[in-house]
């Protein structure tokens, strides 16, 4: 507690570009389950939160340069962070797979089927509905 960016305050990095994790919902005010997560956490040290948005290129200098007491963001582990004298990784909260989803009528049943193809891809976050929702 006495390291912290500032006394009596929790300082959280944030994106919020990562729903349901944590996001900025409709009036503006940052949301999600770590946002909530961090906000108990902050309540049970008996300490005020702050978050602090920005990109995910400025969430690991940010830490080590001591910007926020700790990132409420996706990490991989890597040898390269697991080493490193700057950040302590949790164990993870969530888990991620890489998948291809393709049209059931693409003449796609397998992977070998892809073969000499040309594929196109982009990067989103996605959110499992679930069966009793739809």
């Amino acid at each position: 507690m006495r390291h912290l960016v500032t006394t009596g305050t929790l300082t959280v990095g944030i994106t919020a570009k990562t729903p349901p994790g944590s996001f900025t919902n409709t009036d503006g005010e940052f949301d999600g389950s770590k946002i909530l997560l961090f906000k108990k956490l902050a309540q049970d040290l008996g300490l005020k939160i702050t978050f602090v948005r920005l990109d995910w290129p400025g969430i690991l200098p940010g830490i080590a340069a001591n910007k926020f007491d700790l990132a409420c963001e996706g990490a991989s582990w890597s040898n390269e962070r697991l080493s490193s004298p700057d950040f302590l990784l949790s164990r993870p909260v969530g888990a991620n797979a890489t998948i291809a989803v393709v049209r059931k009528n693409g003449g796609i049943a397998t992977w070998n089927d892809v073969n000499g193809k040309r594929l196109g891809a982009s990067r989103a976050n996605c959110i499992t509905i679930p069966p009793s929702a739809r």
